[in-house]
């Protein structure tokens, strides 16, 4: 008989210890889905909204998108953090939505200009050149560098053809830029008889 009572507070201690982990997974379940389900409207409106005020880095007609993102599967693993749009050297460079001016210098001796638009997103332009400082508020379309030639001693980043690499970051990560231009409405024009 001594043998039972030894054995019956272990099984209870294994009951217990499954109990509570399930109890804490579904606790941390629905923790996590009522955060999903009760985010107010507003504040996924504005999600939205700021998605839809981005526009082209570059005139239209000026460019062509000649590489585009392709996400990193791990951290730091292989992959292309942004788009590269061929332009012209010397091109403007015009800021995508408005944002304020968190960097302007060289980043591995290429031209580097990086806005913060807010809402935990930036961008990044390279090679820019540009006369904006630190702090300054920009808005949407305004002009904020040229296209310029790399100092990098690897050449361009896109080879001999002259390039933008316009990269997103939002808190979790890299983001593909083109997903965030507003779509432009086709236009309809009249029969000609």
């Amino acid at each position: 008989m001594s043998s039972t009572p030894a054995a019956e507070p272990t099984s209870r201690l294994s009951f217990n210890l499954r109990f509570n982990r399930t109890y804490g997974f579904i606790s941390l379940l629905v923790a996590l889905l009522s955060l999903s389900v009760l985010t107010p409207p507003s504040a996924k409106a504005t999600s939205r909204t700021v998605v839809q005020a981005w526009h082209w880095p570059a005139a239209a007609g000026e460019f062509s998108v000649i590489r585009p993102f392709s996400p990193a599967l791990v951290a730091y693993g292989p992959g292309h953090r942004g788009v590269d749009l061929q332009l012209p050297l010397g091109s403007e460079v015009m800021a995508p939505t408005g944002g304020t001016v968190i960097f302007n210098g060289l980043v591995a001796r290429t031209p580097t200009l990086v806005l913060d638009h807010g809402r935990g997103l930036r961008s990044t332009y390279q090679p820019v050149t540009s006369s904006l400082h630190i702090g300054q508020v920009v808005k949407t379309g305004l002009v904020i560098g040229f296209l310029s030639a790399s100092t990098s001693r690897m050449g361009t980043h896109c080879g001999p053809v002259p390039c933008l690499h316009w990269g997103v970051r939002n808190s979790v990560g890299y983001l593909d830029p083109l997903s965030l231009i507003r779509p432009t409405m086709p236009v309809l024009l009249p029969l000609r008889p």
